[in-house]
């Protein structure tokens, strides 16, 4: 398996330039960057050379000086910051990473380090037997990566399966845990790569790429949170998206012609379904023409989009890069005569086959072409839509042979997969991409496809992202991806590509979606009851049992399918599916908080137990449960026909959301799950802000504005983000900032509306708050030592301006008082 490799020899002498050591081994050389205390930079140049140094994925180059000591000894050359040790041994040379106490974190392999075999670079890492890894972006399988092997290359994998590897978007990142401690290693390398975690040897992991330099980053922990935490960092923050993107969204291909849309956007309103937005697949363009309407199906499409917007629906449009080669095609004409589109080596135009026959496509390695395509979405800016979807965008290119081999070679295995039969053969999955011989700009040095290839997705959300910026100035993009590399958080939201209408698919897709959060994706989602084929009415409705929680709530369906509204099953199945998405709506608020607080340092929405729960061995490989936000655990039902599944509770005391009963944890609890219920827990010590339920987000004023307490012996707090939820002005310090603390102490229980930061001003509200597993009615409550006046009932306490009700059958105080804006105390005198 090491056969041809070269790898790397004695230290023969080093030096130090500024927050660099450089390692001479030979001929070959080693850079050591400090960039932080817990943050290295390891580059690999096997003649000495190191390449030209830039990335699409890094966005922060310049870093405050990072002291750091050198030590040497005989055996060894030690360089030393506060939060880390990289011991670089001299004979061979081979690099260990301590902590400041001395705990091996990671190390490379002693008989191989780092080596390279012609274009081919490689490191190879001891493998601790206890050691787990997670990240590694959008990966099919088990949450827990050890011992699987991974290809990065973004791939077209309609009907992927559990197996199927390479997917659509390539992250070359990934969190390691070793005894309990974790670190991070970002690879950033964007040709085809390949991670082997322990699936070769149990001694070793590796991960290596076909050509360019062996240049990675090391982030030292111990905790996940601080290693994604500086990732993020590294490769930028995930966006604030406009809060309507958390809505429920609706898709399928395709929806056409308006007037169909305009029945389905009324008949979710008539069926009181929450939903924010409607995608418009392939069938809305002339002749499949990105930047075009199909004037028979969408004769009017400023006007359509006014009447979509009056109904509380935003509109997305897909874009796809591929540009027909056609002399009437004006945008084809322009992109030639400027010399914007990919071309091989010998100047001869690049041209695939996609959706609208023969196409060119854009070089967005170019700044200036990247500029030409974002002002190209001027076409739907002026028309009023409000999102775009980018696709196809690996980039992918239909397989290459006639139309009548093509289908009697897949045409058995399309129905198989149809009627569910399983995934399609990896040798017929659509592999086909652009030539890795054609040539991309890429900063003037003519790069091949196979090493843009990987970032070819990135950097046409870059376009979309920064045109619309352009055509916009103070509204925030929301740009969907399917492709995707480092870093395509600063750009766009991602979904899991084109699943499957299955009960295995529904698994899949909850460790798919936490290891791209780990990865720095907050924004994710799948495609709701499956892409491919029609699910049954138990399976839609337990998708949306999953789909209501995720970042991204998006329903779609493949062309020629059954509708897959959520009202298709009848209302049976609606009242359930409803009353989860109303549930998501009036979460809104806290889940709007968190994504504020990816966006400033990277936490997930959606998190693995472990992430929480990192001391807690038993979390590292449950996949098919998950935390909203710190507070929230979701245990999903995933298999067909369940009556009572297991749900493992982590250290502390969780509250059951639909009956309010209390349990203790570590500990597992079997469950009831009827179809009307997925098992929802509440973390005790939790404060968890809820509006009322709306059609759409932003319907009306979230007046009032629920504060769900449930009390544990410790304080707690919890910070509420808003802002108007549509525009940059949060830039600029128009946001509001309120911590709301729960104190429980002495018999009394406190709530504090705590110092307000920033300029926005919500309208005029009231605040409900609804504390739970309060045993017996309260001697006392009062707002800034005012007493409270007690109603008869909930229903008299909505009515009234102020005051508290408590039911005792359900063990909840409620205590209504106005929104100030400053500083505000509730104390409860408890009996």
């Amino acid at each position: 398996m090491q056969e041809g490799f070269v790898f790397l020899g004695n230290l023969s002498s080093f030096e130090k330039r500024d927050n660099k050591v450089v390692l001479v081994c030979g001929a070959a050389k080693v850079e050591l960057q400090i960039l932080a205390p817990d943050l290295v930079r390891v580059r690999l140049a096997p003649n000495g050379v190191f390449e030209p140094d830039y990335s699409w994925a890094v966005v922060k180059r310049d870093w405050p000086p990072a002291d750091f000591t050198l030590e040497e000894t005989d055996r060894a050359l030690r360089v030393k910051t506060s939060e880390l040790v990289v011991e670089v041994q001299r004979a061979p040379c081979r690099l260990s990473f301590f902590d400041p106490e001395g705990f091996l974190v990671n190390a490379d392999y002693p008989a191989y380090g780092m080596g390279w075999s012609g274009r081919r670079v490689k490191c190879w890492k001891s493998l601790d037997y206890d050691e787990h890894f997670y990240g590694f972006g959008e990966k099919a399988g088990r949450l827990d990566k050890r011992r699987s092997v991974m290809v990065m290359w973004n791939t077209d994998a309609f009907g992927y399966g559990p197996e199927t590897d390479p997917l659509y978007k390539s992250i070359p990142f990934f969190i390691g845990i070793r005894r309990g401690k974790a670190y991070g290693i970002f690879f950033d390398n964007t040709y085809r790569t390949t991670f082997d975690m322990g699936h070769t040897s149990e001694d070793f992991y590796s991960f290596e790429a076909d050509g360019g330099e062996l240049n990675y980053y090391f982030i030292q922990g111990p905790c996940i949170k601080k290693v994604l935490e500086r990732y993020t960092e590294l490769t930028g923050r995930p966006l604030l998206h406009p809060r309507w993107a958390l809505g429920h969204q609706q898709c399928r291909y395709s929806y056409y012609p308006a007037e169909r849309i305009l029945q389905l956007a009324d008949e979710f309103r008539k069926r009181q379904i929450p939903c924010d937005a409607f995608y418009l697949d392939i069938h809305y363009k002339d002749r499949y023409q990105s930047f075009t309407w199909n004037k028979t199906r969408f004769p009017d499409p400023k006007k359509f989009a006014s009447e979509m917007k009056a109904k509380g629906f935003k509109l997305i449009p897909i874009v796809n890069p591929g540009v027909k080669a056609d002399p009437s095609n004006k945008f084809f004409v322009e992109g030639v005569q400027r010399d914007y589109f990919c071309r091989y080596p010998t100047g001869e135009l690049y041209l695939g086959r996609v959706w609208p026959g023969i196409c060119v496509f854009p070089d967005f390695s170019r700044e200036d072409v990247r500029e030409w395509w974002g002002s190209l979405h001027a076409v739907y800016v002026d028309v009023g839509v409000d999102g775009i979807w980018n696709d196809m965008n690996e980039p992918a290119v239909f397989v290459e042979r006639s139309v009548s081999r093509q289908f009697e070679s897949i045409f058995g295995h399309v129905m198989n997969l149809v009627l569910r039969r399983g995934a399609l053969p990896p040798e017929l999955l659509p592999q086909r991409t652009m030539d890795v011989e054609v040539i991309h700009h890429d900063h003037g040095l003519n790069s091949p496809h196979e090493k843009i290839h990987n970032v070819y997705g990135l950097l046409m959300c870059m376009a979309t992202y920064e045109g619309l910026m352009r055509l916009r100035p103070n509204k925030r993009p929301f740009i969907l991806t399917r492709a995707a590399y480092a870093g395509i958080q600063r750009y766009a939201a991602v979904w899991t590509g084109d699943n499957t209408s299955n009960w295995d698919h529904l698994a899949l897709q909850i460790p798919m979606l936490l290891n791209l959060g780990l990865s720095g994706i907050t924004m994710a989602g799948d495609d709701i009851g499956g892409f491919a084929s029609t699910p049954s009415p138990e399976l839609l409705t337990r998708w949306y049992q999953i789909g209501a929680f995720l970042p991204i709530c998006r329903n779609h369906t493949i062309l020629g399918s059954y509708d897959q509204e959520a009202w298709v099953y009848g209302e049976k199945y609606l009242q359930v599916i409803r009353e989860f998405l109303e549930l998501r709506y009036q979460l809104i608020p806290y889940i709007y908080s968190l994504l504020h607080q990816a966006s400033k340092i990277g936490h997930p929405i959606i998190r693995p137990l472990l992430f929480e729960y990192q001391d807690d061995p038993n979390t590292y490989t449950i996949q098919d449960q998950f935390l909203v936000g710190p507070y929230i655990l979701v245990a999903p039902v995933v298999k067909e026909g369940s009556f009572k599944r297991l749900v493992y509770l982590p250290r502390g005391e969780w509250i059951d959301y639909w009956s309010d009963t209390k349990h203790r944890g570590p500990a597992y609890v079997e469950v009831d799950v009827p179809l009307d219920r997925a098992p929802i827990f509440i973390k005790s010590g939790a404060i968890i802000p809820m509006q009322p339920k709306m059609l759409y987000v932003d319907e009306k004023p979230a007046d009032p504005l629920y504060i769900h307490i449930y009390p544990s012996a410790t304080s707690s707090t919890f910070t509420l983000y808003e802002d108007d939820g549509e525009t940059l002005n949060h830039e600029k310090g128009e946001y509001l900032l309120t911590p709301f603390t729960c104190i429980l102490e002495g018999g009394w229980l406190t709530i504090e509306v705590g110092d307000r930061e920033g300029t926005y001003t919500p309208p005029p509200r009231t605040f409900i708050a609804i504390i739970h597993q309060v045993e017996r009615k309260p001697e006392k409550v009062s707002l800034d030592d005012t007493p409270l006046t007690q109603t008869a009932s909930p229903e008299d306490l909505l009515r009234a301006e102020q005051g508290w009700s408590f039911n005792e059958a359900k063990k909840v105080l409620q205590v209504k008082f106005r929104d100030t804006g400053g500083k505000q105390r509730v104390t409860v005198r408890l009996s």
